[in-house]
């Protein structure tokens, strides 16, 4: 009987990269720092930018290489990822699902997991449809990502943000988002009284 594999994403569950992405868009965009948010939670409450700082966000955020290399170099660990990844790792076969779409990208990605996991060791896959890896849950913080793994019949968790709350109020019992302590009593409760999950 095999571990219950779990899937994990980097960016907003272990890797705060919208609080990067402010610095990025300020340093190189100048978009002035009271317009750009503290954080993911804040970001998609806000308007869109407008011209020319939309622009910059454009071509300055979503420069994989740029916003990797800024994230990697300055992104903080979210708070309580060290402590859910050291969960997940002593209880789960857990394989990190990443969507970052360039080797360069995918590399910095690795560094940044060395650097700030406790002893990272986990395998690395890097796939825009998640739904398609092997794993029975999926930990990812997108909605769209949380939909479409759990269609499949799969549980799909992550945390909780403004933009993916509405996931709570699906007609699929196989997703939901928690705070980072409400993930591991999620799992507690779900799995480790079973922890040889198939």
């Amino acid at each position: 009987m095999r571990k219950t594999r779990v899937l994990l994403d980097v960016d907003g569950v272990l890797r705060d990269w919208w609080g990067v992405a402010r610095l990025v868009l300020n340093h190189f965009g100048k978009v002035p720092l009271d317009l750009l948010p503290n954080n993911t939670e804040e970001w998609f409450s806000r308007h869109h930018l407008e011209e020319p700082h939309k622009s910059a966000f454009i071509k300055y955020l979503f420069d994989p290489g740029l916003s990797t290399m800024i994230a990697h170099k300055m992104a903080s660990p979210l708070p309580g990822a060290k402590q859910l990844y050291a969960y997940l790792t002593g209880n789960f076969d857990v394989t990190i699902c990443s969507s970052q779409g360039n080797s360069f990208c995918q590399a910095l990605t690795e560094e940044w997991l060395r650097t700030h996991m406790p002893k990272f060791k986990s395998p690395c896959i890097f796939a825009q449809k998640k739904e398609n890896c092997i794993g029975d849950i999926l930990i990812d913080d997108k909605p769209e990502n949380l939909n479409a793994f759990g269609a499949t019949g799969r549980i799909a968790i992550g945390p909780i943000y403004n933009y993916n709350m509405w996931i709570n109020h699906n007609m699929c019992e196989a997703t939901g988002v928690f705070d980072m302590p409400g993930i591991i009593e999620y799992l507690d409760r779900t799995f480790l009284d079973s922890p040889e999950h198939v």
